[in-house]
């Protein structure tokens, strides 16, 4: 029997038995118990069709007036109706809700990688999407289910997927085929590596170009006429941007290339890591012929690049000719850093370090406490920041401040929320921000001077950094800021100090 004559059954006993129900009752206003309210009143055809939904049963409790007391409805005149509608065979319920479920551990997992990477959200913010399916698919087959006269009550909360759909297949006497099947898509989505499907999803073309462009028509401070992309594709010769994803679910894009190294040709890897959630890069690695450069080999690079003759470039990028000379060689930059211990919260005297052409020279400085580590110009004076040994001040004489310290997280706020509440304090334009998997940097200015933060934040600490130096000044301290940044390195943020 299909289940259109099915229904045409049901629907005929129905008619009956109602006109068999003696008059007083077939017209009466009920009221029945359901999760301990009472509810009406409503109609006896009311009650017949809770009782084929599934949400009355023959020990339900019911009453109308002439009744001295709420009375099961088995021992009222519906006795019969509670005995014999049966309802729709097992065979005969769609089943195609419950396969959506079964397949949705996937299907939620591919289209929240899609929307993080079309949208540039962070994939975490949009689990919301995975709940949202299930809810609806669960819902629309508990409906289902009650609608063919199945007390679904038995099968417990429908948000539980995989109990659900065990139950209901014993429920409706079939097979256990599509809750095996959830099993073994949230076990393939558990267990797998996030990264094949963020980067299967780039390797269709979805995204690639997204992240790609989100680094290419940026601008850099200080150059408004050109993007990054057209530096870099008018300066480094047969330039190749890719883009993928690390294991940790990291989004990357590389530039890779040719130029003129030290009179020679060089390969060059510029590395970009794209933070989707705040729609923000940040710069992460360079190499030249697989040898690892500094921050400010890598700066310098930039400055070449925005400041060469785009039509000489351009003659260079499209000819066979050696790639465009970008002069950035060595620039007396020793790449090492001082990285001497020092015993307490005094500067070590050790070796310094000389900084680009104008021989700036800078002093390792390690926190006893904390365990951070930082360097900072030789010419800036040192002043006890705190009493109890957190940090130190560094200042100069046009009123340029470095200030580093470590505090507790007494709070036990996450990252997310000190750089939310950072953004939301801070009195000035915001000029730059970023967020890392354990850091920050936000970067703001006012009338007179700017300011550049960067913090790490762990359950048990917090290390901090903030460089203020005067607006007139900039030229001179982004290389230096950039530096000292690239030098921070944090102590044990796991634990209290």
């Amino acid at each position: 029997m299909n289940s259109q004559n099915s229904m045409y059954y049901r629907n005929e006993f129905q008619k009956s038995e109602l006109e068999n129900l003696p008059i007083e009752d077939r017209n009466a206003n009920w009221y029945y118990v359901h999760n301990s309210k009472r509810i009406g009143p409503v109609s006896a055809k009311e009650i017949y069709q809770l009782v084929k939904n599934g949400r009355l049963d023959s020990n339900s409790l019911v009453w109308r007036k002439g009744f001295k007391n709420w009375t099961k409805l088995s021992l009222t005149a519906f006795a019969t109706i509670t005995n014999n509608v049966p309802p729709v065979l097992g065979s005969e319920v769609n089943n195609s809700y419950v396969w959506w479920l079964a397949f949705l551990p996937i299907i939620g997992i591919v289209i929240e990688n899609i929307l993080s990477i079309l949208l540039n959200k962070n994939i975490s913010r949009l689990w919301l999407v995975t709940y949202i399916l299930n809810s609806l698919f669960a819902s629309a087959d508990d409906r289902r289910l009650k609608e063919a006269g199945y007390n679904t009550d038995k099968l417990g909360s429908s948000w539980l997927i995989p109990v659900y759909l065990f139950k209901r297949a014993k429920l409706l006497n079939q097979s256990k085929s599509y809750a095996i099947v959830w099993c073994i898509t949230f076990a393939l989505i558990t267990f797998s590596p996030s990264t094949i499907l963020s980067n299967s999803i780039l390797n269709l073309g979805y995204g690639d170009s997204i992240l790609i462009n989100s680094v290419k028509n940026s601008h850099i401070d200080g150059y408004p006429l050109k993007t990054l992309g057209e530096a870099i594709d008018g300066y480094i010769k047969d330039a190749k941007w890719t883009s993928f994803v690390d294991s940790d679910n990291n989004k990357y894009v590389n530039v890779e290339g040719i130029i003129n190294y030290n009179g020679k040709p060089a390969k060059i890897l510029l590395q970009y890591k794209v933070n989707t959630y705040n729609n923000t890069y940040s710069f992460n690695a360079m190499e030249i012929d697989g040898e690892p450069q500094s921050a400010l080999l890598y700066m310098n690079l930039i400055k070449e690049m925005f400041n060469a003759n785009s039509d000489i470039s351009a003659a260079q990028n499209n000819t066979n000719d050696n790639a465009a000379n970008t002069n950035v060689a060595n620039n007396n930059i020793d790449n090492t850093t001082t990285n001497k211990e020092n015993s307490g919260d005094n500067v070590a005297n050790g070796e310094q370090q000389p900084y680009g052409t104008d021989e700036i020279y800078f002093k390792p400085y390690t926190n006893s406490k904390y365990g951070f580590y930082i360097e900072y110009p030789d010419y800036f004076s040192q002043k006890n920041l705190s009493v109890d040994g957190s940090g130190l001040q560094f200042v100069t004489g046009d009123n340029t401040t470095l200030k580093v310290y470590g505090e507790n997280n007494i709070y036990q706020k996450d990252l997310e929320t000190y750089y939310i509440n950072d953004l939301k304090n801070i009195d000035g334009e915001i000029k730059y921000k970023a967020l890392g998997d354990d850091w920050y940097v936000i970067s703001w200015e006012d009338s007179s001077f700017i300011y550049y933060k960067k913090s790490f934040i762990g359950n048990g600490s917090i290390n901090t950094f903030i460089f203020t130096y005067p607006k007139e000044q900039a030229a001179y301290y982004n290389d230096i800021v950039e530096y000292i940044e690239d030098s921070f390195k944090p102590g044990d943020l796991s634990m209290s100090h």
